[in-house]
């Protein structure tokens, strides 16, 4: 029998050590969140308001101008103002006494953003004059401020707008000279709203980083348009460049993937994450740390090949964070709103606003906005898995090889042949007579 000498066995596990996995996974994404610093854009998107209660707000046309959205561009000393014509279509059609036309009304806001806080002000004014038929003026005149509960980030934020709207229809006397009483009604009311960051940067929230680290995650599969971008401060490379198979991530990149473009991300834990199209990710983990990515916009199919050894895992998201006992699910990110679809196991499902929690099983579905939790719902699990089809299935993920440094390949060949040669040389020393 050959004896391997010690030394050797210690090189052997050393590449037994190089060539294995020890990543585990655990919470993402945002753990290091930063809020956007100016200049920037802000995209604000208000909450549903019941206009049946308001009245006031809901014939004045300030709520269908500006709820869908409202972009504030922040200026480099962190001032912002906003003006936005209310088009007045309710009365285009209407006789107006003496010819006059009505003005459209105006929307405006400003007001200061420092380290991700809004601090506005709003008002609104609309002056309609007598019609035929209708034979009083009235009035829309409005005021309240505008704010942040939650700091807007890379990710997103969130605040109030509140205040009051009066209309005013002014006493006049008609022909015959008889007084018609002025009718005066005033809407107090709050909403909410969530910030979608759409930074004037190249690239939202792709902050000068320190040295860059290679994260150990890399593409399984590239389908369409696929960009990526380096964040660190002497890369001279913010900006979306076209991803390939055999790129280096980087701890704090971001992937983006165009319309009809897929992708595949795999960590060394095996952990996988299919990208669907028109998402946005951010690249967190270091390799000497847990697996995790941030989520900025878009979908993202997880499969976790192992578990933590507790079984647990924690996965924040903008709104809400979620505990994972599973190994399947789904997650969204849209438009300020969190939600998560679990395909397999079960996720406890926190809400970052109310601290509310729920446990959702296999084949249901929650959301968390700046409002709270949403209802469970079910939702087809089938249907859900057709819908990931065109990526790549995750079991084919399973076969292919993960990259390995050139540097570890030519050594263990090189270790290797040492190895063989001084076999070769024991066995020719046993035999030689």
């Amino acid at each position: 029998m050959v004896k391997i000498p010690i030394f050797l066995s210690s090189l052997i596990c050393l590449l037994c050590f190089l060539f294995s996995t020890t990543s585990s996974f655990a919470s993402f994404p945002f753990d290091t969140e930063k809020f956007l610093p100016p200049p920037t854009t802000v995209n604000v998107q208000f909450g549903r308001l019941d206009l049946d209660k308001y009245y006031v707000v809901s014939v004045s046309g300030i709520w269908d101008a500006i709820s869908n959205k409202l972009d504030l561009n922040i200026s480099d000393s962190g001032t912002f103002s906003k003006t936005v014509t209310v088009d007045n279509k309710r009365h285009s059609a209407d006789k107006f006494i003496g010819g006059v036309t009505p003005e459209d009304g105006v929307f405006t806001l400003s007001g200061t953003y420092k380290k991700g806080h809004i601090s506005g002000q709003w008002s609104y004014e609309l002056s309609i004059p007598p019609r035929e038929g209708w034979k009083y003026p009235e009035s829309y005149v409005g005021s309240g401020t505008f704010y942040t509960t939650q700091p807007i980030s890379e990710s997103s934020g969130a605040g109030i707008i509140e205040g009051s709207l009066t209309l005013n229809k002014t006493n006049w006397k008609d022909k015959k000279m008889v007084d018609h009483v002025a009718f005066t009604q005033t809407d107090n009311f709050s909403n909410s709203w969530t910030a979608v960051s759409n930074c004037q940067e190249v690239i939202c929230g792709c902050f000068e980083y320190d040295d860059p680290v290679d994260s150990r995650a890399r593409f399984n599969s590239l389908t369409g348009e696929v960009s990526l971008a380096h964040c660190y401060k002497d890369g001279k490379s913010q900006d979306w460049t076209p991803a390939t198979p055999k790129a280096k991530l980087l701890v704090n990149d971001h992937i983006l993937t165009g319309a009809d473009s897929f992708a595949v991300l795999q960590f060394e834990d095996m952990t996988t994450f299919r990208i669907k199209s028109s998402t946005e990710v951010i690249v967190k983990t270091p390799p000497e740390q847990e697996t995790k990515l941030g989520l900025v916009s878009g979908h993202l199919w997880i499969n976790f090949k192992k578990m933590l050894t507790n079984g647990t895992m924690e996965v924040e998201m903008g709104q809400a964070v979620a505990g994972i006992k599973g190994t399947t699910l789904v997650l969204e990110q849209v438009k300020g709103a969190s939600s998560i679809k679990v395909i397999e196991g079960v996720v406890t499902f926190k809400s970052k606003q109310t601290n509310q929690t729920v446990d959702v099983n296999a084949g249901e579905k929650i959301s968390a906005d700046f409002n709270g939790l949403s209802a469970i719902e079910k939702f087809d699990i089938a249907a859900e898995n057709a819908g990931w089809g065109k990526i790549d299935d995750v079991k084919s993920i399973n076969n292919t090889s993960r990259s390995i440094s050139p540097t570890v390949v030519v050594a263990a060949i090189l270790l290797l042949g040492f190895f063989g040669f001084l076999i070769l040389k024991k066995k020719k020393q046993n035999f030689s007579p």
